[in-house]
């Protein structure tokens, strides 16, 4: 990626946030509800959230966010699973790891792996 551009899966988060009118600490607030029905303590942080939407200055900078944490972000998107943005979604995040040596998130089937 190069420097001073948002990888894709900040664009995308900017793009739900826009669409659905929701601030970064409006979207970590949904991440939380979402996290305390599966009994987590706390869901994506509004700075984490603001990470991800970060525009890329060095290389190297990012690793694979949690499956965890891309499945709460996309469902407080109010991506529905299956639909083409969901599987966009996924596979931007997937695209977020720079290391061969990292597991991927998404498999070959589109689906979150856990």
């Amino acid at each position: 990626m190069a420097p001073g551009r948002r990888s894709p899966f900040g664009e995308l988060i900017e793009h739900h946030l826009t669409r659905l009118k929701l601030t970064q600490a409006e979207l970590a607030e949904r991440s939380d509800r979402i996290a305390q029905r599966v009994q987590v303590d706390q869901g994506v942080s509004p700075r984490t959230v603001a990470r991800y939407m970060a525009f890329h200055t060095r290389a190297g900078t990012w690793k694979t966010p949690w499956p965890r944490y891309v499945r709460w972000l996309a469902e407080a998107l109010e991506l529905q699973p299956g639909s083409p943005d969901y599987d966009r979604f996924l596979a931007a995040a997937d695209e977020m790891d720079w290391s061969p040596s990292q597991p991927l998130l998404v498999d070959r089937s589109s689906r979150v792996a856990t």
